[in-house]
């Protein structure tokens, strides 16, 4: 629980759709059933699909905004993945 209390609201969300201020409102109740999922996961040695997936958006880096170069790559992850 001490993982998802210190995610950053600030922060994006990811292809899932699931903002941090959720799942920090909401650790009470989430948390039992992400750590049998997380088990499950791990003793299978499957990740869902969906935890693999990443919203890839352009940030400006310098010099002119009119320039590919400009620009790098930032992946934007799962929540619940970042958690596991």
């Amino acid at each position: 629980m001490a993982v998802i209390m210190n995610l950053d609201s600030n922060k994006a969300q990811g292809p899932d759709n699931i903002p941090a201020r959720l799942l920090k409102e909401t650790a009470m109740q989430i948390t039992p059933p992400l750590c049998a999922l997380f088990n499950k996961s791990l003793h299978v040695g499957v990740l869902p699909s969906v935890w693999k997936l990443a919203n890839v958006v352009p940030v400006h880096k310098h010099g002119e905004k009119t320039y590919v170069e400009n620009y790098r790559p930032i992946s934007l992850l799962s929540l619940i993945s970042k958690v596991l």
